[in-house]
């Protein structure tokens, strides 16, 4: 009699579960894939600056389908993973106050901010959160850069499959307006078929399923920039 304790309590458990519409344990066998999530600038206005540092706190993706699990994250305003996962469907990863130099990263030039691994299936958003900007100009100017919200979110759907390698790029503009600059989200020149200038001299070109072709770094301008339109 004492053996059919255990038993008994998991089929408490799997009946409570789903009375309340969640699975009672993470299925930590998922299918996984990865998405490297790189952030990049479009020039616009960039070569007023001589510096402009963004400091990001965390990045993430939004799944699009419903199929969840516990294994998702909590959403782009920093809620609880536990509380939010099927609410909100976000996948989110701390990058510890990691700071970038904008104008480092003019057109396709890019640095990698995470590889985050996902399960399976399409997700139809990306974030970075900014938490501060510190900006100067060529003359040595400090001047103020705002963001219209704390995060840069961008929206262009792709699907992930298992072993799949995807590189998503989440490309920003700072603009100069009568008021100031300010920093938004380049959604046109943003997504998985963007080509990708990494700081490290990688060049890689936009695509699915592992479909990205590195160059090591052969495929340079004269400038210091990356061409990849021989991929």
């Amino acid at each position: 009699m004492p053996r059919r304790v255990p038993t008994l309590a998991v089929l408490l458990l799997v009946v409570l579960a789903g009375c309340a519409g969640v699975a009672p344990f993470a299925d930590d066998g998922a299918d996984t894939g990865t998405v490297s999530l790189y952030l990049s600038d479009e020039e616009n206005a960039i070569d007023d600056f001589r510096h402009l540092n963004v400091t990001i706190t965390k990045v993430g993706l939004k799944r699009a389908d419903g199929n969840w699990s516990r294994r998702g994250g909590g959403g782009p305003g920093g809620h609880d993973a536990h509380d939010h996962r099927h609410r909100d469907r976000w996948v989110v990863t701390d990058v510890d106050n990691r700071t970038v130099d904008l104008t480092e990263l003019r057109g396709p030039n890019a640095t990698l901010l995470a590889n985050l691994s996902v399960e399976n299936g399409t997700y139809e958003k990306a974030f970075v959160h900014v938490s501060a900007v510190d900006a100067t100009l060529e003359n040595g100017t400090r001047v103020d850069v705002e963001l219209p919200r704390d995060r840069l979110i961008v929206k262009d759907e792709f699907r992930i499959e298992q072993g799949q390698t995807v590189d998503f790029v989440v490309d920003v503009t700072v603009v100069e307006r009568d008021d100031g600059y300010v920093i938004v989200p380049r959604v046109s020149e943003s997504g998985t078929d963007v080509p990708v200038c990494r700081a490290d001299g990688d060049c890689r070109c936009g695509g699915q399923g592992g479909m990205n072709h590195s160059h090591d770094g052969r495929n340079h301008t004269h400038d210091g920039g990356c061409d990849c339109d021989g991929c």
